[in-house]
């Protein structure tokens, strides 16, 4: 899945200079943040691709969240949250 929005940033995210990949795990809950300073894009104008939906797939089978945000002059914020206590 980090993989994937990895390079989902390396292709997409126009006008990029940065990308930050974080991954914090706090008693059982992990949590993996990719984000990048790309030019916005209206997720409702794009449909989806496969690699997305397929993480969208990948989350949910793992009882985890998905979240995928982005704003104007800010970039775009990809945020995924597990329990791990589930998947023990």
């Amino acid at each position: 899945m980090v993989q994937e929005l990895i390079q989902n940033v390396m292709k997409h995210a126009k006008e990029a200079s940065s990308m930050l990949v974080q991954l914090s795990c706090a008693g059982t809950m992990l949590n993996v943040t990719v984000e990048d300073n790309g030019k916005y894009f209206d997720a409702s104008q794009h449909n989806e691709g496969v690699g997305l939906q397929q993480i969208r797939k990948r989350v949910a089978a793992m009882k985890g969240h998905f979240d995928l945000q982005s704003i104007p002059g800010k970039g775009t914020t990809a945020y995924l949250e597990f329990d791990l206590e589930h998947l023990l």
